[in-house]
């Protein structure tokens, strides 16, 4: 009886971007697992238009993603501007093209700017 009232506490979701549940209890965020709340500044790569430039904000997911984003030249305060988003993603880093996945570009956390 007290765990049941000591999970009914408890947010169900959580912002990826922020970790904060606390506004979150008893509806989902934008994606299954998590998803940015609507005070954050920061969204996901996958959701940018072509042609803009954004700045990337952090990386969300396992070490091992974080490492192949950083192997390929991509770090948190660089400057990108999406080329390509249907299909595989093609972003420019000053000279460098990158093509990366849509799932890799959902754990790439931006903010516009």
């Amino acid at each position: 009886m007290l765990f049941k009232s000591f999970l009914a506490h408890l947010p169900l979701s959580f912002c990826s971007s922020c970790g904060d549940g606390s506004r979150y209890r008893g509806r989902l965020l934008n994606e299954r697992r998590g998803g940015s709340c609507s005070n954050c500044t920061s969204k996901y790569l996958s959701g940018v238009a072509n042609g803009k430039t954004v700045v990337i904000s952090g990386f969300i997911g396992c070490r091992a993603s974080e490492c192949r984003l950083r192997s390929m030249g991509l770090s948190v305060g660089d400057n990108i501007t999406v080329l390509n988003n249907s299909g595989p993603f093609i972003i420019a880093n000053g000279d460098n093209r990158i093509v990366i996945g849509k799932g890799l570009a959902k754990k790439i956390l931006i903010t516009t700017g």
